[in-house]
């Protein structure tokens, strides 16, 4: 019980001190400089973010497939009729011109061939006309 009793006075001597607000420091109040702003005309600038878009878009294409090979106008320029905007690599088209030349002289040296076989009777004429 006596252990009780002199915690009392511990618990007093905390509560009172912590009830003392400690003393503020007042700083003197700082010096600044003033400037009177005026405005120099009445020019107004005001800028806003924004994306612009041309009314009037077309999609392009051609008339065969490949890789563009160079692009000959920038996104937004005015361009003319009959003005070239892109060129497609040629060297796809030049082979496929090739390919198809000598699939035509085959069939034309096959059909020459088949045509002296007919005028021999060597084949059929049901033979001449599938092939």
């Amino acid at each position: 019980m006596n252990r009780y009793f002199s915690l009392i006075p511990v618990v007093i001597i905390f509560t009172t001190a912590c009830d003392q607000k400690a003393p503020t420091v007042e700083s003197a109040p700082r010096m600044v400089k003033v400037a009177q702003v005026t405005a120099v005309g009445n020019t107004q600038q005001r800028t806003f973010p924004a994306r612009i878009e041309s009314g009037d878009s077309t999609e392009l294409s051609f008339k065969r497939g490949g890789q563009v090979e160079s692009l000959d106008i920038r996104q937004g320029a005015s361009v003319a009729q009959g003005q070239t905007l892109a060129r497609l690599n040629a060297r796809e088209a030049q082979q496929r011109v090739n390919e198809r030349q000598t699939a035509a002289t085959l069939a034309q040296r096959q059909f020459d061939r088949f045509q002296t076989l007919a005028g021999r009777q060597a084949i059929s004429q049901a033979e001449m006309d599938v092939q």
